[in-house]
């Protein structure tokens, strides 16, 4: 026998209407608007900024992404040190005056990440010299005033990019302090720099060689202590000069 068809099937075919491609665009539309985020949620920082900034209290920042410099253990990053785009020339080079002439290229760094064009040999250079001597001696403290001095470029570099707080952190004087980790945060500071601020064979062509820095001795290590003279106040103008400065180039003077 044939039966009737079931009133569950008509109701669900009857209730069934055909939707166009316009309406489920505009609903699809409307669905992405309703979750986009709101302009509070857009002007908060992201969360590697806010962790590069704010919560990392010990001053690790280990992350340099938007200063060049990469991550810290970004150590497949070459550029620029070794070229722009790499190329294997700029490579050996950069190899070379790190692997076998490392003491001047140090100098190099220190004094332009105190804001120096030329670094000096008796400031910037004879102290990795020193440092050597001294673990003769006392074997600990050489390698302690090191990597003091490697903490100090890293913190004149970070106050140059604007990341974290200002003057040396624990975090400066421990990337260098741990063995895995200090040659990354060497390599992470080159990055950070073009290679002018490290190449030291530039500035003994064209200058010679710079023997004492010229300003205070805490100036030649530290940015920001220049020690140079304020400017002059600029001079008040009275009436007459005002009035001078008004008048027309061609219009004689009173």
């Amino acid at each position: 026998p044939i039966h009737p068809p079931s009133p569950f099937i008509m109701s669900s075919t009857a209730s069934y209407t055909p939707v166009p491609l316009e309406d489920m665009a505009g609903s699809s539309a409307s669905s992405s608007t309703s979750s986009s985020p709101s302009p509070s949620e857009l002007s908060a920082p992201s969360p590697r900024l806010d962790r590069n900034l704010s919560n990392d209290s010990f001053g690790f920042h280990i992350d340099w992404v938007d200063n060049s410099g990469g991550f810290v253990y970004d150590c497949m990053s070459t550029e620029p040190c070794c070229g722009s785009p790499w190329n294997a020339k700029d490579a050996v080079y950069c190899l070379a005056c790190w692997m076998c002439c490392a003491p001047c290229s140090s100098a190099k760094l220190l004094a332009s990440s105190a804001g120096h064009e030329q670094c000096a040999v008796v400031h910037h250079l004879l102290p990795w010299f020193a440092f050597a001597l001294i673990n003769q001696v006392a074997s600990p403290l050489g390698s302690v005033l090191e990597m003091f001095m490697c903490a100090t470029i890293r913190s004149n570099l970070r106050q140059r990019h604007n990341i974290g707080s200002q003057g040396m952190s624990l975090g400066d004087f421990a990337m260098h302090c741990i063995p895995c980790v200090s040659p990354c945060a060497t390599m992470q500071e080159i990055r950070s720099v073009p290679v002018s601020e490290w190449d030291w064979v530039p500035q003994i062509q064209e200058h010679g060689i710079r023997w004492m820095h010229p300003g205070p001795w805490q100036s030649a290590y530290v940015r920001g202590t220049s020690g140079d003279a304020a400017p002059p106040t600029p001079k008040k103008m009275c009436a007459d000069d005002e009035h001078h400065l008004m008048m027309p180039p061609h219009a004689p003077a009173p």
